[in-house]
């Protein structure tokens, strides 16, 4: 990783006018540019070859995240809207990218972008809402996937910057524990399965009732609300 960034921190400097290309990026490590072996210092060169033929492996197989044709991601993009007095509503479906390695990649660049449109934009009102739909795919208790990282450094600025945050799965214990201390509001609808709410009870622990006991039942006031069709929670105001 070391060698891949310092790579794109020269070549970027080489190459002002036009996007950077993985093509480039390849060739330029390739090669072992003399530019390149200064700026590594005393790493050794011999590493360049193993991420040349990484990076030329990822080409192969995802070459298509990389096309400078293709519209650029942008958060600033995304977030524009050419009727100020709405909001507007972006809507990013991946199920064109196939597998969920390119899933994965394609969404920890999504997060870094979020990040630096963060450090970009502070601000005390809030200004965007993101939702990430099968959260636990790109926060899981075990593994070290390409979304964690970003995702966990987001969690904790997306606030400075006036972004929310909303996280949905089906299993919240298999959140990465570590950060859910930086979640500040839980929604938990009905669970069913015992396992289920028996790995939810730690994460409720502090509640100032059982909130567990409710989790598995339809909840009804029929003075109030009338009877509830078995399957659809309502809830509990009282």
């Amino acid at each position: 990783m070391a060698v891949l960034g310092q790579a794109i921190a020269v070549l970027s400097t080489l190459q002002t006018d036009n996007p950077l290309s993985i093509n480039r990026l390849i060739s330029f490590i390739a090669e072992q540019d003399p530019l390149l072996v200064n700026a590594i210092g005393v790493l050794d060169p011999k590493h360049c070859k193993k991420l040349a033929e990484d990076l030329q492996t990822l080409s192969l197989i995802a070459g298509h995240l990389f096309n400078p044709q293709c519209e650029q991601l942008s958060t600033e993009q995304l977030l524009a809207s050419s009727h100020p007095q709405k909001t507007r509503l972006s809507v990013i479906n991946l199920g064109s990218l196939g597998d969920n390695a390119s899933i994965l990649f394609w969404v920890s660049q999504f997060l870094l972008n979020l990040n630096r449109y963060a450090q970009r934009h502070p601000s005390s009102q809030i200004q965007a809402v993101v939702l990430f739909d099968e959260a636990d795919l790109y926060l899981p208790t075990q593994g070290k996937r390409s979304t964690k990282a970003p995702m966990e450094s987001l969690l904790k600025r997306a606030h400075s910057a006036g972004l929310g945050i909303l996280l949905a799965t089906q299993s919240p214990s298999d959140l990465d524990y570590r950060c859910r201390d930086q979640i500040s509001s839980w929604f938990v609808g009905k669970v069913k399965e015992n396992t289920a709410l028996n790995k939810l009870k730690p994460m409720l622990s502090e509640a100032k009732t059982d909130v567990t006991s409710k989790l598995g039942r339809v909840l009804c006031d029929p003075r109030r609300r009338g009877h509830q069709p078995e399957g659809k929670p309502v809830t509990d105001s009282g």
